[in-house]
């Protein structure tokens, strides 16, 4: 139920890499861009019983953490 922009999104993850990359804009926003979206897992829950344990922000570190550790990712 809480929005995150793309933009707020990619600066986290650089955040959590340990580092700031600035972020260019290119090109022109579409008119059938969607500006807002939010996700409901209510359906999910009741069809399935699965919830979130992690935040977004504790999902990204870990994410982070393991290409890092994993994959030997380089920025």
């Amino acid at each position: 139920g809480v929005s995150i922009s793309v933009h707020d999104l990619v600066q986290k993850i650089f955040e959590y890499w340990g580092g700031a990359i600035p972020i260019r804009y290119i090109g022109k926003r579409r008119t059938s861009e969607i500006m807002d979206c939010r996700g409901c897992t209510d359906h999910i829950f009741e069809t399935l019983g699965w919830t979130s344990k992690v935040s977004i922000e504790e999902g990204l570190q870990r994410t982070v953490k393991w290409w890092k550790t994993c994959s030997g990712a380089k920025i």
